[in-house]
């Protein structure tokens, strides 16, 4: 039987890990001071963390060749990640992902491999994100979170990985898309 209780208890803690993460490795002081817009996306900003510590931020961006290496060359500089890569989804686009260039960040912290994924994108894809991430969360009340968290749950008793059941199959489940 699963217990609602310690779902929600351990949401919590992700988040509580998430915020902590993101302030010990100085990635959002380092995009505010470098005047990089951005918004965070994903489970963080809709506070359903669960089982994967990833983190999901969009940049806007005019300059996105550009501003993604300095921001990727900022941080090999800083010697804060264990693991950097840097991926070209202009020049070599990929089904479902956005047009843009991403800087993913890794390493461990609090005993979990944590990820940020920072996409650098154009207006138009930065503000069809932002949209789209207000369009999710207007339809999360608390009977949809606790859904998505069980399901959540049963995908890590299950399948031990998001890459085999993501996160968005899960909302669009939940929440109709």
């Amino acid at each position: 039987m699963i217990n609602k209780k310690e779902i929600f208890e351990k949401t919590q803690k992700m988040k509580w890990d998430a915020e902590a993460f993101l302030k010990e490795k100085d990635v959002l002081k380092e995009l505010e001071k470098n005047n990089f817009e951005f918004e965070i996306l994903g489970s963080l900003y809709f506070d359903l963390m669960y089982d994967s510590a990833d983190i999901d931020i969009k940049v806007k961006s005019k300059n996105i060749f550009d501003n993604s290496k300095k921001f990727f060359n900022l941080f090999v500089d800083k010697k804060k990640f264990q693991k950097m890569e840097y991926g070209n989804f202009i020049d070599f686009p990929r089904k479902n992902r956005p047009k843009g260039c991403i800087v993913n960040l890794r390493t461990e912290f609090r005993d979990k491999k944590w990820e940020i994924e920072i996409w650098f994108v154009d207006e138009e894809n930065f503000n069809q994100s932002v949209l789209e991430r207000d369009e999710i969360y207007k339809k999360i009340n608390s009977k949809n979170k606790e859904k998505i968290l069980i399901l959540k749950d049963k995908r890590l008793r299950e399948y031990k990985d998001k890459n085999n059941l993501s996160s968005w199959e899960i909302y669009k489940e939940v929440l109709g898309f």
